[in-house]
């Protein structure tokens, strides 16, 4: 009897250590789960809110960007309310001379696009590139036109004129005040400077004589088709070119030595 009471008592003990274990294994299973479920759940709101954080932001760069370029594009995309050429309204270039006529424009409206299409009307006279650089050819008068790469009819129109500008001009005149021709000549010189003769004079009225000739120099300046001349002797005065046929002039109120009297001086085309 002794024996198999110890014997119950040992299949008793067995089976409740196998009813612990069961248990603890059990709790473990339930508690792996749940921290399983738990730390999914965590990582799943964890990713759904970076997503959620990743695409707002996403989208608020795309739309912010897409803004800014819309914006941007529609700035380079306004027609300017104006165009026009500052201090000239006639260019006057010599054969093979070259002028930057962007560089003169005034382009008027906030944001406009700045970009020009540029057109001669006789590109033997005066060919100009895509940038605006006017090359002189043969001698006459020319058009040249520039519009907005936007809106061709906001444009502005520039006259040129070229001519064999260098060389010398020369006129005579009936002075009758005087009661004697004056014969003036004027060299214009590439490298901006001039010299000025003017021929001895026979003066016959109120007592008159013979006038030495006169003969100065100084340097000039071109405004269109004017040139503003400064002697040292005979100071300031000016004079504007016109072009007919081949033949170009130089007129206005020239010095004679102690008066000035209206002249004209000529220059065939291809005449030193």
């Amino acid at each position: 009897m002794h024996r198999k009471r110890i014997l119950v008592t040992g299949t008793a003990v067995f089976c409740i250590l196998a009813m612990l274990v069961t248990a603890c294994g059990g709790k473990s299973a339930e508690g792996s789960a749940s921290e399983s479920v738990t730390e999914s759940a965590e990582e799943s709101a964890d990713e759904s809110v970076t997503e959620s954080v990743e695409e707002s932001v996403g989208e608020s760069v795309t739309e912010s960007a897409a803004g800014g370029a819309g914006e941007s594009a529609a700035g380079s995309g306004r027609a300017p309310e104006s165009i026009r050429f500052a201090g000239t309204e006639r260019l006057l270039l010599a054969s093979g001379e070259t002028y930057d006529v962007a560089s003169v424009l005034e382009i008027e409206g906030e944001g406009a696009d700045t970009e020009m299409i540029y057109s001669t009307f006789d590109e033997s006279i005066a060919e100009i590139s895509g940038e605006g650089i006017v090359t002189a050819g043969g001698y006459g008068v020319t058009t040249i036109v520039v519009s907005s790469a936007v809106d061709e009819t906001v444009s502005a129109s520039v006259d040129v004129t070229v001519f064999d500008l260098y060389g010398t001009y020369s006129g005579m005149n009936r002075i009758e005040a005087m009661d004697c021709d004056i014969s003036i000549d004027i060299t214009l010189k590439e490298d901006g400077t001039f010299s000025y003769y003017r021929a001895p004079m026979n003066v016959q009225m109120n007592g008159g004589g013979e006038m030495p000739e006169l003969e100065d120099q100084g340097t000039y300046e071109r405004n269109g088709t004017d040139f503003v001349l400064m002697g040292d002797e005979l100071g300031e005065f000016t004079v504007t070119f016109t072009l007919e046929g081949e033949t170009g002039s130089l007129a206005g109120k020239l010095p004679t030595g102690g008066a000035a009297t209206d002249m004209e001086l000529v220059k065939a085309a291809g005449e030193e």
